[in-house]
């Protein structure tokens, strides 16, 4: 949406190059912060320090959140551009789930069934 805008003019060059910016430094601040709430609330990272979980937040926004959306980006296609046939799955039902609802409610699982 953002590209089109530009293409279509309406949309300054400046602007447009601070998008992917803020985006970063957006995402940057929300890890960085849930990561540094919890720790000050519940401890639960007792041997590492804030400059490390600050380093994490920041690592895990420049590189690996972009990777992850291409990877699912690929697959989708690939998913929808193949349009696999499944085939008919068979049910099985769950060993023992009937006796025990049986059991539970003092009726039968299904209408119908004894």
């Amino acid at each position: 949406m953002v590209a089109l805008s530009f293409w279509l003019g309406v949309l300054q060059l400046r602007f447009l190059r601070a998008v992917p910016d803020l985006r970063i430094f957006f995402g940057v601040f929300l890890s960085v912060a849930a990561v540094l709430l919890e720790e000050i609330s519940f401890r639960r990272y007792p041997g590492w320090s804030t400059r490390t979980t600050r380093t994490y937040g920041v690592l895990e926004n420049l590189g690996y959140r972009q990777t992850l959306a291409l990877f699912k980006v690929k697959r989708s296609w690939i998913s929808c551009a193949a349009a696999p046939d499944l085939g008919r799955m068979e049910r099985e039902g769950v060993p023992g789930c009937r006796r025990e609802a049986r059991r539970l409610t003092g009726r039968p699982s299904r209408p119908g069934s004894s």
